[in-house]
C-alpha cells in the first residue's frame, strides 16, 4: 500500500499507523461526525499558474509589513500546503515513509536533524578531524559518541544542541510553506525532542540542573512557535522490528 493509502487508512481507524490531529486544527465541538478529507494525491492539486503567483524570495527580500501591501501569502496556497510530521522510534522506519508521502503529495521532504548536519561544513570539511586541537568543551559528540560514552558531560551540550537545530529546522519548514505554498513533511518536531531527554535523564544520562534548564527553554522557545503542524503522523512500530532495522543498517 502507497504512503498516502496507509495516511487515508490511518485516518479511517484502520492502521497501527496513528494520525494525530492537532489541539490548533480541531475542536471537540466542531469536528464532523464523517470527517473530510483536505489533503489530495499531487495529480490533482489545482495548481494555475496564471493566478498563482511564483515562490517569494523571503531568504533574500524578508517578509515584513511593507510587503504585506503588494504580495499575499494566501495566493500561493492549495490543499496540500500542509505541514505534517513523521515521528516514531529510532528505527521505525521514518525517513522510507516520509520521502514516499512527499513524493506522493508533492510536498517538500526535511529529513531528520543529525549532528553532522553541523559538523560538517558546506565544503566537505568535518569538524571531528580536529577535535584533537579543540578544549574538550568545543567537541560537540556525535550519535557514535554518545553511544560509547552516554554519560559523558558532553551529553547535555549536544542535546541542547539538538534541540536549538530542530527548532531552527520546524521554523525553516514554516518558512518554505508559508512563502512557497508547498506543504512540508518533516521528520521529528522540537515538540517531541523532549522524550529523548527523559530517557536521557530516567538512565542517569544528564543532571537535574540540566533538566530544568532544558524545560524552561522549550517553554520560552516553543511559545513563539503560533503554527503547529497540521497532522502528526506516528509510526508505531514494535520494539523487536525497530531493533531488528538497526541491525540491517550496521550501526
Amino acid at each position: 500500500m502507497s504512503a498516502a493509502g496507509l495516511v487515508r487508512g490511518a485516518l479511517l481507524g484502520g492502521s497501527r499507523l496513528c494520525a494525530v490531529s492537532t489541539p490548533a486544527a480541531v475542536s471537540s465541538s466542531l469536528v464532523p461526525i464523517q470527517q473530510r478529507r483536505t489533503v489530495v494525491h499531487k495529480s490533482c492539486l489545482n495548481l494555475n499558474p496564471e493566478t498563482t503567483p511564483p515562490p517569494w524570495d523571503y531568504k533574500k527580500h524578508g517578509y515584513n509589513d511593507v510587503h504585506i501591501l503588494w504580495d499575499w501569502t494566501k495566493k500561493r496556497f492549495n490543499q496540500n500546503t500542509k505541514l505534517i510530521t513523521i515521528e516514531g522510534n529510532i528505527g521505525a522506519g521514518k525517513s522510507t515513509f516520509a520521502k514516499e508521502l512527499a513524493d506522493e503529495l508533492g510536498m517538500h521532504y526535511m529529513p531528520e536533524f543529525k549532528m553532522e548536519d553541523i559538523l560538517i561544513d558546506r565544503y566537505g570539511n568535518d569538524m571531528r578531524n580536529f577535535y584533537k586541537y579543540f578544549p574538550e568543551r568545543f567537541r560537540f559528540p556525535d550519535m557514535k559518541m554518545f553511544y560509547a560514552d552516554p554519560a559523558h558531560p558532553m551529553t547535555t551540550c549536544m542535546q541542547d544542541r539538538i534541540y536549538f537545530c530542530r527548532y531552527e529546522q520546524y521554523a525553516n519548514a514554516l518558512a518554505h510553506m508559508l512563502n512557497t505554498g508547498q506543504g512540508v513533511v518533516l521528520e521529528r518536531t522540537p515538540h517531541s525532542d523532549f522524550v529523548f531527554v527523559n530517557a536521557m535523564r530516567k538512565k542517569n544520562f544528564i543532571g537535574l540542573p540540566f533538566m530544568r534548564y532544558y524545560y524552561l527553554r522549550r517553554k520560552i522557545t516553543l511559545d513563539r512557535l503560533s503554527l503547529y503542524p497540521h497532522l502528526i503522523i506516528y509510526l508505531d512500530t514494535p520494539v523487536d522490528k525497530c531493533l531488528e532495522n538497526i541491525k540491517k543498517r550496521g550501526n
